[in-house]
């Protein structure tokens, strides 16, 4: 269970970066209080934490803010699968036909992708098993050396990357980034998700 307290919050939130302005500020006191063996130490820590936390994956966030967009390749032509998450919680799937002859006159492929993440069908106070289930399932799929599929994480106002998404759509389609021999235990998979 994580943390409640503020301190612990506020440095998840910064990604640990209010962590390396605390340490910053104790080595600074020390030094100027001439405890410059006290200083040596904190900047000793400073310099263990830093590459730390530049190896942090963006997925590594608070659960409130992982939200996202999972893109996978589809079994249809000109599709491909698309998997929501929420608060850690996955939704889906939901098939996306890239080529819809009504829809390519009318909308731009980006309000085609945001009306679809409108639909998903969010369900209300997942259960804390559940949502173990789930981060296990994002945790074994994210962390694989060969991930068929991509995703794409909503920033910390909850807006999704339309752009970039767009693009991912289309490596994925392409087979770009993803190896078409893996089995369909590299996939995350559909049947795993109950809902």
């Amino acid at each position: 269970m994580l943390s409640k307290s503020p301190a612990f919050n506020l440095i998840f939130d910064s990604a640990g970066e209010s962590l390396i302005r605390e340490f910053s500020i104790q080595r600074e006191a020390a030094s100027a209080n001439l405890a410059f063996e006290h200083a040596s130490a904190i900047h000793a820590r400073l310099e263990k934490l830093k590459p730390i936390l530049s190896q942090l994956p963006e997925v590594v966030r608070r659960l409130d803010q992982l939200c996202g967009l999972i893109v996978q390749p589809c079994h249809s032509e000109n599709s491909v699968v698309f998997f929501r998450l929420d608060n850690g919680v996955l939704y889906g799937p939901t098939s996306f036909c890239i080529q819809s002859g009504e829809h390519t006159k009318s909308q731009s492929m980006e309000s085609r992708v945001q009306e679809v993440l409108c639909s998903f069908k969010v369900a209300k106070a997942p259960s804390t098993v559940e949502v173990m289930d789930h981060l296990a399932l994002l945790k074994r799929w994210y962390y694989r050396s060969r991930r068929v599929g991509e995703i794409f994480l909503a920033d910390d106002k909850g807006v999704f990357p339309m752009r970039r998404i767009v693009r991912g759509i289309g490596r994925v389609l392409r087979g770009e980034g993803s190896d078409e021999t893996v089995d369909a235990s590299q996939r995350l998979g559909a049947t795993e998700i109950q809902h």
